[in-house]
């Protein structure tokens, strides 16, 4: 599967792909993070918490490794509000 295909699966699919092992949250935060640099001039995201997400997705991985019964971990999020967003930098 391309990072393309990736990038556009549902978040069901992610799940199932990181409790099978396929894929580890950390892959995936690393294929959306260059993807973000990728395409930059786009603008789509004012700020960008990489290291907070790989921090995040490194601990999901390793959960999954744990196995278990577990939230939906390593499934990205985006935020648009404007307002939300300059909460976060503050």
């Amino acid at each position: 599967m391309t990072e393309t295909e990736l990038a556009w699966n549902p978040g069901w699919r992610l799940r199932e792909m990181f409790e099978g092992k396929q894929l580890s949250p950390l892959e995936f935060a690393d294929i959306l993070l260059a993807r973000v640099d990728k395409h930059a001039d786009l603008g789509a995201f004012i700020t960008v918490f990489g290291d907070f997400y790989r921090e995040q997705a490194k601990a999901a991985t390793e959960a999954y490794a744990r196995g278990g019964d577990l939230p939906p971990l390593g499934l990205p999020l985006s935020i648009t509000s404007a307002a939300t967003e300059m909460a976060l930098q503050k």
